[in-house]
């Protein structure tokens, strides 16, 4: 009797494993863009490579913004396959502007048909804002530069879901990985 429980409890765990592997995938399967980026980069190899530079209101390391971008290329580097290298000719450019336009920051991409060549990735100057509020905005601007578009409210708290929240969460979660990883497979 004692056996058959044991072999039970073995192939009931085993079960319950599946299962969980089988929901995991269903779940990566099941991000959903809710806008699309017009064009994406076509990546040379297994890495995103992204090559960037500072605009002219971000030369200086310290001020607010410029360390809310840095902390979020970071992030995505240490999460995802992209790879951020800084050049003073780089493809995107990282700069911040002042607007009363409801906007924490913005992103604009450049493309040749269907394949990004750049973007210009602002954070906005005009809403004050804590540190860790920038972090968000900055984290789901770079997301756009990764030619990521907005994640549906569906698949869960997300950098790259509409508006994010910085007093919640600031840092890429992890249906940012698995949408990136879905893009760029």
């Amino acid at each position: 009797m004692r056996s058959r429980v044991r072999q039970w409890c073995i192939r009931g765990g085993v079960l319950v494993v599946s299962i969980m592997l089988l929901v995991d995938v269903l779940c990566v399967l099941a991000v959903t863009e809710e806008w699309t980026p017009p064009c994406r980069w076509d990546p040379p190899g297994y890495y995103v490579l992204i090559h960037y530079k500072w605009g002219d209101n971000l030369q200086y390391p310290g001020s607010a913004w410029r360390n809310a971008f840095e902390a979020a290329i970071a992030d995505w580097q240490s999460h995802t396959k992209a790879a951020f290298y800084y050049t003073s000719s780089g493809s995107v450019t990282f700069n911040t502007y002042w607007a009363d336009d409801g906007a924490g920051g913005h992103c604009h991409m450049y493309c040749n048909g269907s394949v990004m060549t750049g973007a210009l990735a602002e954070g906005n100057l005009y809403p004050v804002m804590t540190q860790n509020q920038r972090q968000a905005y900055g984290a789901h601007e770079t997301g756009h530069t990764l030619g990521l578009g907005h994640l549906s409210q569906g698949d869960g708290i997300a950098i790259m879901g509409y508006n994010p929240d910085g007093n919640v969460y600031y840092t890429v979660r992890q249906p940012d990985i698995d949408y990136i990883n879905q893009v760029y497979p």
